[in-house]
């Protein structure tokens, strides 16, 4: 999906990594672009509007995920916010409320919570209002 040149879509160049082996306890902010492979106990935050985060099969986090675009193949305990986009592979699985402005989902991901298309309730900072 991202990276597609059939959709004009660059891809992305990820900055900071959390590999499978590592455990991460506590909240984490971040700029540009993230993978996480590990498990992360606290809350993943983008620091700007172009960050993109991306999690792999092997990836937990317990906590909220809060990034303008999210690509996810494995497991959130805790609400998703993708400000532009998410995208939801066969290996997903989220515990959570899904808050989108697009949404890609392929057949086998999982949401055990609400879907909510935000483009109407975000504010100016990007945040969602009431979340």
């Amino acid at each position: 999906m991202l990276g597609n040149k059939k959709s004009g879509q660059k891809a992305a160049t990820i900055n900071t990594m959390i590999s499978a082996k590592t455990e991460a306890i506590g909240n984490i902010s971040f700029q540009g672009g993230m993978r996480i492979d590990g498990k992360v106990h606290g809350n993943v935050t983008a620091a700007d509007d172009k960050s993109i985060l991306v999690l792999s099969s092997s990836a937990t986090v317990e906590g909220t995920v809060d990034a303008p675009t999210v690509i996810v193949s494995g497991s959130i305990n805790g609400n998703l916010i993708a400000r532009k986009r998410v995208e939801l592979h066969a290996d997903a699985h989220v515990e959570g409320d899904v808050h989108y402005s697009s949404l890609a989902m392929d057949p086998g991901a999982v949401v055990n919570g609400n879907l909510y298309h935000e483009q109407d309730y975000l504010n100016k900072t990007g945040t969602v209002k009431n979340a």
